[in-house]
C-alpha cells in the first residue's frame, strides 16, 4: 500500500456511479469532515477527538451518518513526513523502486517502518536530478486505521498528507502569480509551503499552533480550554486576543522567516505573497501582524470563494477548519 501523492496537482476522480464520498482531515485534536455534491458542500462536521486515533475516525464517521460512504483522509502529525528532495534523474516507471533503496537518508524513522510514496515534481531540477515529493507513515499508525475501517466495513478510498491535499487545492485555484507561502494554523502545528511559480518547493512544520493559545488564553482568564476556544470562535475581542498571541504569532513568525531565507539563498528569489488558513488563521487583524513581522503581503485564503464552493448556511465552525478536507474532495 502506498500514499497518493502529489504531480504538479492531484486530480481525485471520482466515479458518480460509486457511494457518495467522505472526506476526513484527521488533526490533532479534531476531525473535519466534508461530503460534496458538485459545487455546494451537504454536509461539514467537526468531531472532538478522545485520544485513540482509528478509534474516532470510525466514531466520527458512524455518528454524522456517512458508514455506506467511500472515505478520503488527510494525515499529519509526528507518524508522517512530507519532503521536497533532489534525487538522481531516473525513469518514473522506476523512481519509486530506485527511491526506496536510498529512504534511509531522508526519513527520521526505519525504512521498513513506513509506506511511502515519491512522485517527481520538476524532471530538470539541475543538471542531474530532479526534485521528488516524498510522502511518509508509520505502517503503524496507518495500519490501525485501516484495521478498524475494515472492522466496521467502511471503505477507505484515498490516504494523502494534509500539506499535499492543501497544495492540491491551492494549485488548483488559478491566478496567483509569484512565489507563494501557504500557512496552515493547526491546534498543534503550523504547516508552512513554499511554491515556487505554480511549483512546489519546500514543506515544514513549525512545532508551534492555536493550542499555545488556548491555553494562554485559558491562563489569563481562569476558564477551560473548551471556554477559550469557544471564545476564541466567536473572535468577539479580536484585538485582546492579538495581543495575549502576539507572542506566539512573533514566534511562528520568526520560523517561517527562516524558511523563507532558506528559500531566498537557494533560488535568489523571494516570495511575494502569502496566503494565510486554517483553524486559528481567522483572528481579525492577525493577517497585519505576520504582515509587518515577515514583510511579506498576507492574504486570507478562502479558496471555497475562488472554486464557488458554497457551505450549509448553518455551520458554526470558522471555514478555515476545513480547508484540507476541501482539498481532498477535488
Amino acid at each position: 500500500m502506498g500514499l497518493r501523492s502529489l504531480a504538479n496537482h492531484i486530480q481525485i476522480l471520482i466515479d458518480g456511479k460509486q457511494k457518495q464520498v467522505l472526506s476526513l482531515d484527521i488533526g490533532s485534536r479534531y476531525i473535519k469532515g466534508l461530503c460534496r455534491e458538485g459545487n455546494t458542500i451537504k454536509s461539514a462536521f467537526v468531531y472532538e477527538c478522545s485520544g485513540e486515533k482509528p478509534k474516532d475516525i470510525v466514531i466520527a464517521i458512524k455518528k454524522n451518518g456517512f458508514s455506506n460512504s467511500n472515505v478520503n483522509i488527510a494525515l499529519k502529525g509526528p507518524d508522517s513526513i512530507m519532503r521536497f528532495v533532489t534525487f538522481p534523474r531516473v525513469e518514473k516507471t522506476v523512481l519509486k523502486q530506485s527511491f526506496g533503496y536510498e529512504l534511509g537518508k531522508y526519513i527520521p524513522f526505519p525504512p521498513d517502518s513506513v509506506y511511502f510514496d515519491v512522485c517527481v515534481i520538476e524532471e530538470e531540477y539541475n543538471k542531474n536530478e530532479s526534485l521528488v515529493l516524498l510522502a511518509a507513515v508509520k505502517k503503524d499508525f496507518i495500519n490501525g486505521i485501516l484495521e478498524e475501517l475494515v472492522k466496521e466495513n467502511i471503505s477507505l478510498k484515498e490516504i494523502t498528507l494534509t500539506g499535499v491535499s492543501l497544495l492540491n487545492l491551492f494549485l488548483s485555484v488559478p491566478n496567483k502569480k509569484g512565489n507563494s507561502a501557504l500557512i496552515d494554523i493547526g491546534t498543534d502545528s503550523t504547516t508552512l509551503n513554499v511554491i515556487k511559480n505554480n511549483i512546489p518547493y519546500l514543506s515544514r512544520e513549525i512545532k508551534t499552533g492555536g493550542k499555545e493559545l488556548l491555553k494562554k488564553i485559558s491562563s489569563l482568564k481562569n476558564i477551560s480550554l473548551d471556554e477559550a476556544n469557544a471564545l476564541l470562535i466567536k473572535n468577539e475581542k479580536p484585538e485582546e486576543l492579538l495581543e495575549i498571541g502576539e507572542e506566539i504569532f512573533l514566534g511562528i513568525c520568526e520560523e517561517m522567516r527562516s524558511s523563507f531565507d532558506y528559500f531566498e539563498m537557494n533560488t535568489g528569489e523571494q516570495v511575494d505573497n502569502l496566503y494565510l488558513t486554517g483553524g486559528f488563521s481567522f483572528i481579525n487583524g492577525l493577517d497585519k501582524i505576520i504582515s509587518g513581522a515577515v514583510g511579506i503581503n498576507v492574504n486570507s485564503w478562502e479558496p471555497w470563494n475562488d472554486l464557488k464552493i458554497s457551505f450549509p448556511e448553518n455551520i458554526q465552525s470558522p471555514k478555515g477548519l476545513f480547508t484540507s478536507a476541501l482539498g481532498l474532495t477535488l
